[in-house]
């Protein structure tokens, strides 16, 4: 039986399919003054990105409260979303997701890493493009820290919270960040599910082939457990999206999953080594299946990091 309180996802859902069926008349008309400028068409892409989360996530509340109102955990909300970006990506955003080393490596690494679970995924992070890429490569039974911005996010939110499978991190508060880590750490032992991370912490919009130093709790996370990291590596995209130059011309998206790396027997004295290891690796990675920068690049800012923030 669905109780009350789970009544108000339900209008949630509902406001968000109306969004999206005006979002879709704003699409035909963008489309059209995109023959003339290509600023229309940025923000066309840019409306297919919310297209793509909000629906997404208002299907996924749906789906949700009629599994909980059958018994049944199937994670159908999931499959739905995985399944409903991987149709709208190329429809909508021109964007095509081409498997560096190709599609059946890909998925024989991602299914034998989910053979072990629970593992930690570790994936570059250059703009809000990559949430959309994420649900397209994150398995059904997976973590995802968040910040607890995305909480406050209309129907992205509300799917969020009503999954249970996201903690929101409080970048700001370090006290906050390790209490979220914590609790990640608690579901992973006591779920055995895996977990979903950017390791750089921020969007990076990167236009230099380069990535943000890691932060190290996610590596403690992963010792802790004995967790093996699966890093993921997408390729810059500045050429393709670029939101900071209005930038959405779309294309193939190259994507490289490493191979796995290990964590059993290593301990917290082993975590800053096992940070630059990893992102030496992604660094390399990313070097090798991206472009020259664009003529409009920028060097990264690195900001100092603080003792209290690793």
């Amino acid at each position: 039986m669905v109780s009350a309180v789970d009544v108000a996802p339900v209008s949630v859902a509902l406001s968000a399919m109306r969004v999206s069926e005006t979002l879709v008349l704003v699409f035909a008309l963008l489309l059209l003054a995109s023959r003339v400028s290509p600023v229309p068409l940025f923000v066309l892409r840019g409306l297919g990105v919310a297209l793509i989360l909000m629906g997404g996530s208002a299907a996924g509340v749906v789906l949700t409260l009629a599994e909980r109102a059958v018994g049944t955990q199937r994670k159908l909300a999931r499959d739905f979303f995985r399944a409903w970006s991987l149709f709208l990506m190329p429809r909508v955003l021109n964007i095509t997701i081409e498997y560096d080393g190709g599609a059946e490596r890909a998925r024989a690494l991602l299914e034998s890493t989910r053979a072990q679970m629970p593992c930690v995924y570790m994936m570059n992070h250059q703009s809000e493009l990559d949430l959309v890429i994420q649900t397209a490569l994150m398995p059904n039974e997976c973590v995802v820290l968040m910040k607890k911005e995305i909480a406050d996010i209309p129907f992205i939110g509300h799917f969020a919270r009503l999954s249970g499978d996201a903690v929101f991190v409080n970048r700001q508060k370090h006290s906050d960040a390790m209490n979220a880590l914590a609790e990640a750490g608690k579901i992973v032992k006591e779920r055995h599910v895996s977990v979903f991370v950017y390791p750089e912490g921020t969007r990076s919009y990167q236009t230099t082939n380069e990535l943000l130093p890691f932060k190290k709790g996610v590596f403690h996370l992963a010792v802790g457990a004995q967790m093996p990291i699966l890093p993921i590596v997408t390729e810059s995209y500045h050429s393709l999206a670029n939101f900071q130059n209005l930038i959405f011309n779309g294309g193939n998206l190259k994507i490289r999953i490493l191979d796995p790396i290990p964590t059993a027997g290593l301990t917290s004295a082993d975590v800053t080594a096992l940070a630059e290891s990893t992102r030496e690796v992604m660094l390399k990675a990313l070097q090798e299946i991206s472009g020259p920068p664009p003529k409009f690049a920028r060097p990264l800012k690195i900001k100092s990091p603080k003792k209290k923030d690793e």
